[in-house]
């Protein structure tokens, strides 16, 4: 596969859910992703999010990220870090099932994490990085409904409830790495496993993360995570209302969307389904009949 400069658009202006008109700030300098497919066009289908499509790539991506954003949602991850590493303390995660101390700090979070993501857009200003709900992918819809779901069964007003699910569905929305490794998790469980023994279950998808990943820093905050909640699943109150949101979810739309799991064939980074880069460069090949011409071209960073 030969390599070129990539080529980075933004959505069009329809797709994002406001915008202030301030007048836009210079544009900070911003690692590329990894890797980067040559751009040839995108469509607005109704309802089904914005599909991508990238020249001789078999399949279409069902979001659009883009530099600026990317960086947003990097400020919004590390003040979400912080909160993880002060609630992973058992008697501090503890206190979160209290009503009002959990909806305080869903509260908190949401209205940091609202200020820093924000985007420029060219010859309009700064505005919300938030799009309009048809236009998330599938996987960052069902997650935006299912934690809005738990955390009012929680007792989060509605308001920080839809605002913490809203983030998510942009986290995942804008980070190609974090939606295909939650994909690649999902798949890797079933929603009857999680329903039957959650504990047990996410401890193995977290061993199984620490397997994947050579990046212990990133598996690291993961487990925090898993602790906070297999401490919190001891309390019956938790227990319940984390059974009625699994059942209540469309959990096969966190697993493997077919042009995610195309896509993450070469990213190198991270062993999705237990493979190594070169395992999944083959399946790759092989999709394109292993005939060089109908390879993408790709950039390097």
């Amino acid at each position: 596969m030969s390599e070129l400069k990539a080529t980075f658009v933004m959505p069009k202006l329809e797709v994002f859910e406001d915008f202030t008109g301030k007048p836009a700030a210079p544009k900070p300098v911003l690692d590329l992703p990894k890797f980067s497919f040559q751009f040839d066009h995108v469509e607005y289908p109704n309802e089904q999010g914005i599909k991508t499509y990238y020249k001789k790539c078999k399949y279409p991506q069902y979001t659009m990220p883009f530099p600026q954003a990317m960086y947003a949602c990097d400020q919004a991850k590390r003040l979400l870090v912080g909160y993880v590493r002060v609630f992973s303390r058992p008697w501090m995660a503890l206190g979160l099932l209290n009503r009002k101390n959990l909806n305080e700090a869903v509260r908190g979070y949401c209205e940091a994490a609202n200020k820093v993501l924000r985007v420029p857009y060219p010859e309009v200003g700064w505005i919300s990085l938030f799009y309009k709900r048809q236009y998330y992918c599938p996987i960052a819809k069902e997650v935006w409904t299912t934690l809005s779901y738990f955390l009012q069964r929680m007792g989060v007003e509605e308001v920080w409830a839809e605002n913490a699910g809203k983030i998510a569905a942009t986290f995942l929305e804008q980070d190609n790495v974090y939606r295909w490794r939650t994909e690649d998790l999902a798949s890797a469980t079933t929603k009857t496993a999680l329903m039957r023994n959650f504990g047990q279950e996410i401890a193995l998808l977290g061993r199984l993360y620490s397997e994947r990943t050579p990046d212990a820093v990133q598996a690291d905050k993961l487990l925090k995570l898993i602790k906070i909640a297999r401490w919190a699943n001891y309390v019956p109150k938790f227990r319940n209302i984390l059974r009625k949101t699994l059942k209540n979810c469309d959990f096969s739309a966190f697993q493997w969307e077919l042009g995610d799991w195309y896509f993450s064939r070469m990213q190198s980074d991270y062993n999705f389904d237990g493979l190594g880069f070169e395992s999944r460069r083959e399946q790759f090949m092989e999709i394109h009949g292993h005939n060089e011409a109908t390879y993408p071209q790709v950039y390097v960073a």
